[in-house]
């Protein structure tokens, strides 16, 4: 059997992922396929999945492959080779990138402006919100308890408002 899952952005490949067994499986087994991006930046809008019940070895006559209960949840479990971003605007910094436990905000100016920091789901669910008070120059976002994935994180400080992709890994 083989299962081979191939991420696409606008038409251009961002990343994969596959299984290959040749045992023979007789009974229900349940697995997952870790999908290995290319690229930090670039979240997927597409799927390609190929399924068969053989691959480099023939096919016995009769061969079955059923599929049940096929999910797909879109969330990253790993980024390969992707390197720690600092978030830096505005006097603010957001930090690590990607987070395991916790996101890091600091405001390293003294100008009595409030900032909030909100984070959403890619669905736009507001999950988290901190607020840092005016004059207020540190901040932590527990991250730890939320499912690895993308999010997205916003910024408002004054009348400015930013925002940034953050990936939560375990």
């Amino acid at each position: 059997m083989f299962i081979m899952i191939t991420m696409y952005k606008n038409g251009v490949e961002v990343g994969t992922g596959s299984l290959n067994q040749s045992d023979s499986m007789p009974d229900f087994t349940s697995f997952s396929i870790p999908i290995n991006y290319y690229n930090v930046t670039d979240i997927p809008d597409s799927a390609d999945i190929r399924m068969g019940s053989s691959f480099n070895f023939p096919a016995h006559l009769g061969t079955k492959l059923f599929v049940d209960k096929l999910s797909f949840d879109g969330f990253v479990s790993a980024v390969n080779n992707i390197k720690p971003d600092l978030f830096e605007l505005d006097g603010m910094k957001i930090f690590p990138n990607p987070a395991r436990d916790r996101l890091i905000i600091e405001n390293l100016f003294e100008d009595n402006k409030e900032c909030s920091v909100t984070l959403f789901s890619f669905k736009g669910e507001s999950i988290k919100e901190i607020k840092l008070a005016a004059g207020e120059h540190t901040a932590h976002m527990e991250v730890g308890d939320l499912s690895p994935g993308f999010y997205l994180l916003v910024m408002k400080k004054g009348d400015r408002v930013f925002s940034k992709k953050i990936i939560i890994q375990r």
